[in-house]
């Protein structure tokens, strides 16, 4: 399809149909319950397309039985000519005010890596012609595609068609996925030694491991699995927390085992179950989904139907076991390797989206300094100054671009409001924290090339404030806050900006640490903007510098706590 910009010639979108055309794909919505999707699908895993049994249709089509489940599901189908060539299946979600789109079972299935279904060398292609109909589909505001393969044809598409500034693309988050190698010495020496004895004692009551590859046995196996899971993680189980999704999970179970793609394994201990593993089958892997188990009765008995069903698959001439994501102790038990999968977010710039910002960045800012930082508010804290509060909880301390750094004088106690003293009686926990700064400009083209230089993005917004009669242009910053540039059509300059007059000292941005300021001084050089290098005090270090107008900013970050 050519580069960029020929791509965004060569895709058209039909406003009236929903469907975006090139010249030979063309990517529509559709129901999971559509029969020609189910043909696709089956079709396309038979010829080998599909790269994971979370995408597989014995799994979609499980989902597609539980009604309440699905009821937010639609799939983008890709068309050729009169042919599906590729399919992504999407779910719908409302998140703190946002309208989110992600993979269709992200929220509970936990599906690891998802990919665009499709003929891997037609897979990019297949990505941008789903993702152009993602761009003209204003239905949603961020788009969250949770454990999806790091260099596949969905992270590869997404900023080639969602890009700036109608799109903001947050920072990939790794997902480590533990895999382990059955070629060769499965566990490690400790590890071994631990399972032959818990099988020693397991044998000694008259249990046994056992594999279980009939479906039919899979309902009272399953059944089990669930209620241990349950039990034991109690609230924390989303994937088994709903009747819905148990008989999604009964139902999946039953199609990927007649495909044999699905298997249990089961450690009794006596007549007792103790642990059931649930594990899929593909293409030479096998997938660690899911487990159950009562350590009250058996000594590890998680540990050991798990060791023991990886040497029972490497019996079977499985070559990999695929632990899935998670942070879990009994990984280190193997001798493994990690390869990541990704979080890949990226936010449609708009005005529901930026006011949402503002709202949680002030509640988010409050909740790390009292909760996760264990600072209290600034009214519970008469003798705290603001550079400890800066030293806990990050927030920038500041200094002018003449001055030394300085701290800023101890706040005093502030009365705790009560019902009476608030309008509509009710109690305003802590004073809420910056959502955003805005600054006036003189020339605001200026001041925007060199601001998009200095933030590495382009505006989120840019456009006339109907209220307020002046023109602002608005910067998403990684934290959430907003940053605007304001040009008013009467503005008086008053000559150039001086943070001695009443008003405005300086704006200043958080860094990590000295290291992450280091590099900022440097991003400085890189640009041609002249600063005053770092300068250190005991509450922590700054980097001053102007913008095209003298307005002060700075870099800075809180002291070493070694």
């Amino acid at each position: 399809m050519g580069d960029a910009g020929a791509r965004d010639h060569d895709l058209v979108g039909d406003e009236r149909t929903g469907a975006f055309r090139s010249s030979t794909l063309a990517a529509e919505f559709t129901s999971l319950a559509d029969p020609v999707v189910e043909s696709a699908w089956s079709r396309l895993q038979r010829e080998g397309h599909v790269d994971s049994p979370f995408l597989s249709w014995q799994w979609y089509s499980a989902m597609r039985d539980c009604p309440e489940l699905c009821a937010a599901v639609t799939v983008l189908a890709c068309w050729s000519d009169r042919e599906i060539v590729g399919l992504l299946p999407l779910e719908r979600a409302t998140r703190n005010g946002l309208r989110v789109v992600g993979i269709a079972g992200w929220q509970w299935a936990g599906p690891d890596h998802a990919e665009v279904i499709g003929p891997a060398a037609k897979r990019v292609a297949i990505a941008r012609a789903i993702l152009q109909a993602l761009h003209r589909d204003r239905s949603w505001d961020v788009l969250d595609f949770d454990g999806i393969h790091p260099d596949g044809a969905l992270a590869t598409a997404l900023p080639t068609v969602l890009h700036a500034p109608h799109f903001v693309h947050r920072s990939a988050e790794p997902l480590p996925i533990t895999y382990v190698p059955l070629g060769g010495r499965i566990l490690s020496p400790r590890a071994r030694k631990r399972l032959g004895k818990d099988l020693r004692q397991v044998e000694a009551t008259g249990g046994r491991f056992e594999k279980v590859t009939s479906p039919d046995r899979f309902p009272a196996l399953l059944e089990d699995l669930m209620d241990m899971h349950v039990a034991r993680f109690g609230s924390r189980s989303q994937v088994f927390s709903t009747p819905a999704r148990r008989r999604f999970h009964h139902l999946a179970a039953q199609r990927l085992g007649s495909a044999g793609m699905a298997r249990m394994h089961v450690l009794q201990v006596g007549e007792t179950v103790a642990a059931v593993n649930y594990t899929l089958a593909w293409r030479g892997t096998i997938l660690y989904y899911s487990s159950g188990m009562r350590p009250d009765i058996a000594a590890n008995p998680g540990s050991t139907v798990r060791a023991l069903s990886m040497i029972a698959a490497a019996d079977d001439g499985f070559t990999e076991a695929d632990l899935l994501r998670g942070e879990h102790s009994y990984k280190g038990h193997f001798e493994a390797v990690v390869r990541n999968d990704v979080r890949r977010r990226v936010i449609r710039v708009g005005p529901r989206v930026v006011a949402t910002a503002a709202v949680r960045t002030a509640r988010g800012a409050v909740h790390r300094i009292r909760g996760v930082e264990g600072v209290p508010s600034v009214a519970e804290q008469p003798t705290r100054t603001s550079a400890r509060l800066v030293r806990n909880s990050r927030p920038a301390a500041v200094r002018p671009a003449s001055a030394s750094l300085r701290p800023i004088h101890t706040a005093q106690r502030a009365p705790r409001p009560t019902a009476s003293d608030s309008p509509g009686g009710s109690v305003m926990s802590s004073f809420p924290a910056l959502a955003h700064v805005a600054v006036t400009v003189t020339d605001l083209e200026r001041s925007a090339h060199w601001y998009t230089a200095l933030f590495g993005s382009e505006a989120v917004l840019d456009e006339d404030e109907a209220v307020g009669g002046f023109h602002h242009t608005v910067y998403l910053l990684s934290g959430g806050q907003l940053f605007g540039l304001h040009s008013h059509p009467r503005s008086d300059a008053g000559g150039p900006f001086d943070e001695r007059r009443t008003g405005l000292d300086h704006v200043s941005f958080a860094c990590t640490d000295r290291f992450e300021l280091e590099q900022w001084a440097a991003r400085l050089d890189e640009l041609g903007i002249a600063h005053g290098g770092i300068v250190d005090a005991h509450y922590g270090s700054g980097v001053s510098f102007r913008d095209p107008d003298g307005i002060a900013l700075e870099f800075f970050a809180p002291p070493s706590r070694t």
